[in-house]
């Protein structure tokens, strides 16, 4: 009767640690997964304003229609849908990005807003590079700019 007791607490020892092996791998997957879960919702938010944003900019001329720095209520960057305005390029950049971020709403994102020939150059640029960013988010349109075709790059980052 002793060896038996000794072969069933064995056993229960052996099926403990087996248990809590299981239960351990259990959490780490859950966490895991929740975090990938949380990442995957940021970036999608992060397309997802990006592209409304970038849609907004290079379609609409904004309010008022010949808005400057000191009257613009809801920035926009074109004379018609697709045709950037210079001009207002020159007053989205004078704007300051404190205010372009209020007026833009877009929370805690940084921005980072530029126009670029077909070969990639840039002929306009405003707003902060990303460094260290979590979230890194660009959206190219395709736009004409003085008449030329040109690539307006909106990069949303956190």
């Amino acid at each position: 009767m002793h060896r038996k007791a000794q072969i069933w607490s064995t056993d229960f020892t052996a099926s403990i640690v087996v248990f809590l092996s299981v239960v351990a791998v259990f959490i780490f997957a859950w966490g895991y997964i929740s975090t990938e879960m949380q990442n995957s919702v940021v970036i999608l938010n992060a397309e997802r304003d990006a592209l409304a944003l970038s849609d907004s900019l290079i379609r609409i001329s904004g309010e008022p229609d010949d808005w400057d720095a000191g009257n613009v209520e809801v920035i926009g960057l074109a004379d018609e849908e697709h045709v950037l305005n210079s001009t207002k390029l020159v007053r989205f950049a004078s704007i300051g990005y404190g205010k372009a971020k209020a007026l833009m709403g877009i929370g805690d994102y940084g921005f980072h807003f530029s126009v670029l020939t077909p070969n990639g150059t840039s002929v306009f640029s405003t707003g902060l590079y990303p460094q260290n960013a979590s979230v890194v988010v660009p959206v190219d349109r395709y736009v004409l700019y003085e008449n030329r075709p040109a690539r307006a790059r909106l990069i949303l980052w956190v």
